[in-house]
């Protein structure tokens, strides 16, 4: 990847390597080794910080178009897809909303610096199986506590909570996941549990 600001050059650069390998296969390491390399490029002074937000912005913005394109046909279980109050960082998020997709899902996007209770009405109106909360190593501890608790109060009957990232160690949720191939594995053989328990509620 190169020193400047060619977003358009960064877009057919991701979309060159999808193209061979795939999306899952992007999100699972490709795009965690470009933000390693970012990091390292910047710390060894080699690009400025503003390249590092530069770059970090096409790949959330490429994933973004991603993942929205996919769920635009997307008639599986509805997930609501936050980050706590006070998180601002939303890069993690749209990894999480490309495995969802992927995983046969529909994604409701709620983005960075979600109230709990605009998670927990989103939940209810769209009948989610869950709401899933990414929280960086950069979340607020604090903060995150007080999202979990009041997500496990509030959250409307039979709405799991699912957490991701290293700030969401040893909260208390229905599940919690370190990496994205947990996460894409765990979707994977919970959805026919999913689906099933749908069947059953528009029958009841």
């Amino acid at each position: 990847m190169r020193k400047g600001f060619d977003a358009d050059g960064l877009f057919r650069s991701f979309r060159a390597e999808v193209a061979v390998a795939g999306l899952k296969s992007f999100v699972h390491s490709r795009a965690g080794e470009i933000l390693t390399h970012i990091g390292q490029w910047w710390a060894a002074s080699q690009i400025e910080i503003e390249h590092e937000h530069f770059a970090a912005e096409i790949l959330r913005d490429f994933l973004s178009s991603e993942w929205r394109i996919l769920n635009a046909d997307a008639n599986g279980p509805a997930v609501v897809c936050a980050t706590p109050s006070g998180e601002t960082h939303a890069l993690g998020l749209h990894l999480v909303a490309c495995c969802l997709v992927l995983a046969g899902y529909k994604v409701v996007f709620l983005g960075p610096d979600s109230p709990p209770s605009a998670v927990s009405a989103a939940s209810l109106e769209v009948s989610a199986v869950a709401a899933c909360l990414s929280m960086s190593a950069f979340s607020a501890r604090e903060d995150n506590e007080k999202t979990v608790k009041d997500l496990n109060q509030n959250l409307p009957r039979g709405v799991e909570l699912w957490l991701g990232g290293e700030g969401a160690d040893a909260l208390p949720a229905s599940h919690t996941f370190r990496t994205l191939e947990d996460f894409s594995g765990f979707l994977s053989d919970h959805l026919p549990q999913l689906r099933a328990r749908q069947g059953k509620a528009t029958q009841g």
